[in-house]
């Protein structure tokens, strides 16, 4: 599944890497990373994924994409749930 979170960056999850596109490399996350997502909104809304391990990853989204973003979060935090 795959949701786009501006014109050129581009979440993906395929049931056990999450990948962000559109930066100057991509960045990968597995499930066993126990990746868990916080949506913020505002004037410039963001997307923060958080690892278990520690680390993060902050990026702005586009408002309208939220709905699309919320459901592939929704289904990682499902398959890390299952694992």
């Amino acid at each position: 599944m795959q949701a786009p979170l501006t014109d050129t960056h581009l979440l993906t999850f395929d049931g056990t890497v999450l990948e962000l596109f559109g930066f100057t490399d991509v960045h990968r996350y597995h499930i066993w990373q126990r990746p868990t997502f916080e949506f913020t909104e505002g004037r410039m809304p963001r997307m923060i994924i958080r690892l278990a391990g520690g680390g993060k990853h902050s990026l702005l989204y586009d408002r309208d994409r939220l709905e699309g973003l919320q459901a592939v979060a929704a289904e990682v935090v499902r398959r890390v749930d299952e694992a």
